[in-house]
């Protein structure tokens, strides 16, 4: 019976993604993880701060952005956090509220991209291959979560578009185009990313005679952003001058440079099915315009191939973009869209005349293996640091410690601690990455170990992450001036964890909940 559950579950549509979404369910239940990472509570402290305090800022970043830290929190576009706003008016502002949201986030996303893939007749069995690559979203919690949710509900509208009878064909357009809009009311990157993608969708679908162009809601999809963004630069000067002082401490845009090793093997590690799949499209590409044997041989459906081809249109450009002149990051993007388009080519190699190659099933079980190498970290080495220091006794100890403290005191904080250590209104919490600006001038020292100087907090909370990926130079730093500082570390971590190990750190991070502790004494 056990033998043949794999053949039965693979012909039941979703069945991986349902299995994806119980292992997220007992991996946060039993493990609180993933944990939120070090700039999650950039994005989110501004509403923890209004629901708890009543002003729409995130005071631990004001040293970087004085305006978003003390007036108006405005270094991002606001719907993300409109959306948490309701959440956490209702579930609390607790480091837990926003990991079931993100983890809500992630069903909704999934949902949506199954419904693509039905609407786009995919069989079951490549649903289910498809959903496997979710295993490498671990990393989500940013708006980017919510931006994807409203990227993949702009594409969904755009499959039901081409597919919808004349009668109701505008709801559909509509929807793509007002899912792209709040995208980019979301995360202005991938605002611009799917701003570009449904474009070529719609033009695709008009240069291969498929529908007619949707001129009002493109038009729509195409003024709203620019308008809003001319609203809040010429409008509100306070707010665009918050937003660009953000954008000009973190650039997305670097100066022309040749990839490094790493940029390449990140790369490699976040798209190893597009890199498949597109290289099997070029030799494919052929059969996919004739019916399938025994098929009736009328029209084909020119939505997979439209979607497949703009797809890897919108990868090439992401990829060359952030190899080459953007911030490498911008490939994690593409987590989101590997699954719709590895269903997406299988839908295609179905209605194939010709046979998939025999090496397809293992090479595809090789790439999700690949993408799947912090979701096994986190289900084995993960599990055992969070039965060491579990996310409550985490929160236990460094409540004891900031409960020590005369109040009016100064702390830095990694982002994990900080969401619960605002119900300690007394004392001022200052985010680890962002204890002086970017642009400032450090001279021979760390940044960090200037800006720690400067504001002599009492005490620097780390996780384990943070502790040995970004404070081991300044920490160093400090350690050599016994005439300005005397520190006193105290790691609470019994089972290491791999970011204490250098081999480890690039294969696996930050599932430790586990604090360091470092005490000043400012001579």
């Amino acid at each position: 019976m056990l033998l043949t559950f794999p053949r039965r579950g693979a012909n039941v549509f979703g069945a991986t993604f349902l299995l994806v979404m119980v292992w997220k369910f007992i991996l946060l239940v039993g493990t609180a993880q993933p944990i939120p990472a070090n700039d999650a509570f950039v994005y989110d402290g501004a509403v923890v701060n209004y629901l708890l305090h009543g002003h729409y800022c995130n005071p631990s970043v004001v040293l970087a952005f004085p305006y978003a830290g003390s007036h108006t929190f405005c270094i991002y576009p606001p719907f993300y956090q409109a959306v948490l706003f309701l959440w956490m008016s209702i579930f609390g502002t607790g480091v837990l509220s926003p990991m079931w949201f993100h983890f809500v986030l992630f069903g909704l996303y999934g949902l949506t991209l199954l419904a693509s893939l039905r609407r786009l007749q995919t069989p079951a069995w490549a649903a289910n291959v498809a959903c496997l690559f979710l295993l490498g979203i671990t990393f989500d919690d940013r708006p980017d979560g919510l931006a994807q949710l409203l990227g993949m509900l702009a594409i969904y509208g755009w499959v039901r578009w081409l597919a919808a009878p004349r009668a109701t064909v505008a709801p559909w357009a509509w929807l793509a185009a007002v899912a792209v809009v709040l995208t980019c009311c979301t995360n202005p990157e991938l605002g611009g990313l799917y701003f570009g993608w449904v474009w070529l969708l719609m033009l695709g679908a008009v240069l291969l005679r498929q529908a007619r162009f949707p001129l009002l809601p493109m038009a729509c999809m195409t003024v709203a952003p620019v308008a809003l963004l001319a609203y809040v630069k010429y409008g509100r000067p306070d707010l665009w001058a918050g937003f660009m002082e953000h954008a000009g401490q973190t650039p997305s845009l670097t100066n022309w440079r040749l990839p490094s090793a790493a940029d390449l093997l990140k790369t490699a590690r976040t798209m190893p099915a597009i890199i498949l799949i597109a290289g099997l499209s070029l030799w494919h590409w052929r059969n996919w315009s004739r019916p399938a044997p025994g098929s009736s041989g009328g029209s084909t459906d020119a939505r997979p191939v439209i979607l497949l081809v703009t797809g890897f249109l919108i990868t090439a450009g992401l990829v060359a973009g952030g190899l080459f002149r953007f911030t490498a990051n911008w490939v994690l993007f593409l987590l989101h869209i590997q699954p719709l388009l590895v269903g997406v080519f299988l839908t295609l190699e179905r209605r194939s005349p010709a046979p998939p190659p025999r090496w397809l099933a293992p090479a595809l079980a090789l790439t999700v293996l690949i993408v799947s190498v912090r979701a096994i970290g986190l289900s084995t080495w993960g599990v055992a640091c969070a039965l060491d220091r579990s996310e409550g006794a985490a929160r236990q100890i460094v409540d004891a410690e900031l409960d020590r403290l005369p109040s009016g005191t100064t702390v830095v904080m990694s982002t994990a601690y900080l969401y619960d250590a605002q119900k300690h209104a007394s004392l001022h919490f200052i985010h680890e990455d962002w204890t002086h600006r970017a642009d400032a001038p450090a001279g021979n020292l760390n940044g960090d170990t200037v800006g720690v100087i400067k504001l002599k907090p009492a005490a620097l909370i780390l996780t384990q992450f943070d502790f040995y990926r970004h404070y081991h130079i300044p920490l160093a730093e400090l350690n050599s001036m016994p005439a300005v500082v005397t520190l006193t570390t105290t790691n609470y971590a019994r089972v290491p964890s791999p970011d204490s190990f250098p081999h480890f750190q690039q294969v696996l991070q930050h599932v430790s909940w586990a604090p360091v502790i470092i005490q000043f004494t400012w001579k």
